[in-house]
């Protein structure tokens, strides 16, 4: 499955998710009210509970809101969040481990040749899938994010990246090695 496919896939299973979690709302809310219900009627019979059933949703559906709102805003802290609390353990930069340090190293290498800030590293020691994180809420945004960072105002087409590897493969490249060639519209500003 090539990245496109993986990519609509997640899509798909965040609609999925999204839906699932609006129809847990909607059952949670209908619970309580039906326990409110059985609660007050039993109590009393005579006295219509329609205002005290709105306030009950009302109640829960600001306590849900409230606590996906907090999770939310707490997450927006950084990739290093989101980490800690599926388990990661962060990597420090002067571990004795080899395999810790290289890679520390290449995570390194790939923030210089790229032109962004060394970020904190993590590793997740009982997964075994890459994951990784972008931010934005929409590929839209993300987009739009990235473009903003880019001096000609816009990504790459892909014509333009698939041009320098065809050069980059050709026998007039022949004599280039070990080099970072840079095909993103001036975004790296050097060391």
């Amino acid at each position: 499955m090539d990245f496109y496919a993986r990519q609509e896939n997640a899509r798909r299973t965040t609609r999925w998710l999204l839906l699932a979690f609006l129809v847990s709302v909607a059952l949670v809310v209908l619970a309580v009210d039906a326990i409110v219900y059985v609660l007050l009627g039993s109590s009393k019979p005579q006295h219509p509970q329609g205002g005290m059933l709105v306030f009950t949703t009302v109640v829960v559906l600001a306590i849900i809101c409230g606590a996906s709102l907090f999770k939310t805003l707490s997450l927006r802290n950084g990739g290093g969040v989101v980490a800690r609390a599926v388990g990661g353990t962060r990597v420090d930069r002067n571990t004795r481990d080899p395999a810790l340090r290289r890679l520390h190293n290449i995570v390194e290498e790939m923030a210089i040749a790229s032109g962004v800030t060394m970020p904190e590293v993590y590793v997740l020691e009982n997964e075994d899938a890459i994951n990784a994180f972008a931010a934005g809420n929409s590929p839209a945004e993300q987009q739009a994010q990235m473009a903003k960072s880019v001096p000609l105002g816009r990504m790459a087409k892909a014509e333009e990246v698939a041009d320098a590897i065809v050069w980059l493969a050709s026998e007039r490249a022949s004599y280039i090695t070990g080099q970072t060639i840079l095909v993103d519209g001036g975004a790296y500003r050097g060391l």
